[in-house]
């Protein structure tokens, strides 16, 4: 018999339209024989298979050349059951009748009921008919079994792109317009219960029509879909981009951000469009106007904050395109504020405004200065001191952090060789390094040029981090600590209590000295808490080998207490504010009785 016109489905199980195929499972010659002859009444084709074994080699090599097993339970080296157990690992949907010829039909249904058994017949047959209308009927159901999933696949099929349809662009495949409500609505409530910032850049093409005038709208579809990919490389993947209708587009920025943050990614967008654009091999140059909004007012709505963002590029449009604008002249003064401190800082590394300040560590068993902190100061020609608190956090938005501790480490240096050149006694100096230097590993190259410059044991420097930089570190698994430690350069841990530092960093990780933070030591005298967690800092530190520096030691009650708890070095106010290196090495020589 012919097994053309057979049509599959997903799930492997075949259904003919003509002759359809059965697979004759049993371990007794004469009941196959009969089985095959009653078939081909019907013009059904068969084959045999002598056992489980067999028949599931057989049935592995091609499922959808099977129509229908109809299978003993009792047979050797394979049995029955467990060639279904096989066979439904490979199609849920074949449909299988059973040949029993041990026990009830009761109890071989609840044996095999979990298998999708059609039907059941007790050998030897008594029926020839009911066995050719149970073959009929299990293969009438396969079919319509096919013809379901399929069906069902369609469907999925077509939910999936209305969903499509409902919340991406058809053009570029961003975000639409109520997608991007959704997402900012979101964002907004996780805004106020976890204290975070949120923005959203809201920008457009300027002179948009003129391309669709010239060139006409496929033109400039294609103009879309390439900006939407320009914007798409130098955004991050935590912002969510929308395409809000024509030439509009928005940029929802979530997570620890300012306006330095928000006006650098307006910069890198603008940049990206400094490019020409090709359409047909023709450069086309565009311009954007962008409006930033910043989530201020926690009753604002989604579309509130995009009404913002959309007021704010209109204003950018205003202003002369081919720039930026926040929603509000506060923001609009802050933002100008903080950009106008980012270039004062550049101008300072350039011309010379830094200078370092250095304050005393004294050895509590020895009384003497064994040590300091370097401290950057900014002396502007203008404005005088700077505090490091107005510029470092935006420092710390850009790449200028790095750059300020490349200066400031190479400054130690050359002052440690100024006292060697002049036997003037060393101290170990201490620097704080940036969390982004270690993310971006710029220290250890660095340590490694500043020491093949400077003829300076890297001993007498050591480095400064937070808890939050060792943990972040740690995780993203940079092994640079070790390195460093295995320079000679001292490592320690800045702020020690304030951040959520695991134990176990501190037993696995090289570090030296643990710098109480000052928020306990102000406290210490007058709350038995904050003297609880200072003991308990010195003697766990005490117990991992490394030594303790108390900071913002600032009167005699402070200094007892930490002397008595065996504090190894206090620094403050007590002894020394921060002072210039002419006053400190003078403060030195008078100190150390020099």
């Amino acid at each position: 018999m012919s097994n053309l016109l057979r049509e599959e489905n997903t799930n492997g199980l075949t259904t003919n339209t003509s002759n359809p195929n059965i697979l004759i499972v049993d371990d007794e010659p004469l009941i196959r024989e009969i089985l095959c002859e009653i078939l081909s009444t019907e013009e059904y084709t068969t084959e045999q298979a002598c056992d489980g074994v067999e028949a599931l080699e057989k049935f592995k090599q091609q499922p959808s050349s099977f129509d229908l097993l109809i299978i003993d339970l009792k047979m050797p080296r394979m049995d029955g059951m467990a060639l279904l157990a096989h066979i439904r690992k490979i199609s849920l949907t074949h449909p299988v009748i059973v040949l029993t010829g041990h026990g009830s039909l009761e109890n071989a249904y609840s044996l095999l009921q979990e298998y999708r058994i059609f039907d059941f017949f007790n050998k030897p047959l008594n029926s020839s008919d009911r066995l050719l209308f149970s073959v009929k009927n299990a293969l009438e159901k396969a079919q319509l079994i096919s013809k379901l999933m399929k069906l069902t696949k369609k469907l999925k099929l077509s939910n999936q792109k209305l969903t499509e349809l409902s919340s991406y662009d058809s053009l570029t495949g961003l975000y639409n317009r109520r997608m991007f409500v959704e997402y900012t609505s979101h964002a907004i409530a996780l805004v106020k219960r976890n204290n975070k910032s949120l923005g959203i850049l809201y920008f457009d093409l300027d002179d948009f029509k003129k391309v669709n005038d010239t060139y006409g709208h496929s033109i400039g579809d294609h103009l879309l879909i390439q900006v939407s990919d320009r914007v798409k490389s130098i955004v991050r993947e935590s912002d969510v981009f929308g395409r809000i209708g024509g030439d509009e587009f928005a940029l929802l920025i979530e997570g620890d951000i300012d306006s330095i943050e928000l006006i650098n990614i307006s910069k890198k967008i603008l940049n990206a469009f400094s490019k020409p654009m090709y359409l047909n091999k023709q450069p086309i140059y565009i311009t954007s106007s962008i409006g930033i909004a910043v989530l201020i007012d926690k009753k604002d709505t989604a579309e509130k904050l995009i009404q913002k963002a959309d007021t704010a590029m209109y204003n950018a449009k205003k202003s002369g395109r081919n720039c930026y604008m926040f929603y509000s002249d506060i923001m609009n003064k802050i933002a100008c504020a903080q950009l106008e401190m980012e270039s004062g800082i550049r101008n300072a590394l350039t011309n010379n405004e830094f200078s370092l300040y250095y304050q005393p560590k004294i050895d509590f068993k020895t009384g003497r200065i064994s040590g300091a902190e370097a401290l950057i100061r900014w002396i502007h020609p203008e404005k005088g001191i700077i505090s490091p608190g107005e510029f470092i956090p935006i420092a710390e938005k850009s790449d200028l952090i790095i750059d300020i501790g490349k200066w400031t480490r190479e400054t130690v240096l050359q002052q440690l060789v100024v006292w060697k050149n002049n036997n003037f006694p060393l101290i170990k100096i201490s620097v704080n390094v940036s969390g982004k230097e270690f993310v971006k590993r710029e220290v250890l190259q660095h340590l490694l040029d500043m020491f093949m410059k400077y003829d300076i044991s890297p001993s007498w420097l050591e480095l400064e981090i937070t808890e939050d930089t060792l943990i972040k570190s740690v995780e993203e698994g940079n092994t640079d600590y070790r390195v460093i430690q295995g320079m000679d350069v001292g490592l320690a841990i800045d702020d020690f209590g304030t951040g959520y530092c695991s134990l176990g960093y501190l037993k696995e990780y090289p570090f030296e000295t643990l710098k109480i933070d000052k928020s306990f030591i102000d406290n210490v005298i007058h709350n038995e808490r904050d003297a609880s967690i200072v003991r308990t800092i010195i003697a766990m530190a005490h117990n991992l080998n490394m030594s303790v520096v108390a900071e913002g030691v600032e009167n005699e009650e402070q200094r007892n207490f930490l002397v008595d708890n065996n504090c190894d070095l206090l620094q403050g106010f007590f002894y020394s504010k921060p002072q210039p290196i002419d006053q400190f090495e003078n403060f030195i020589k008078s100190f150390n009785e020099i």
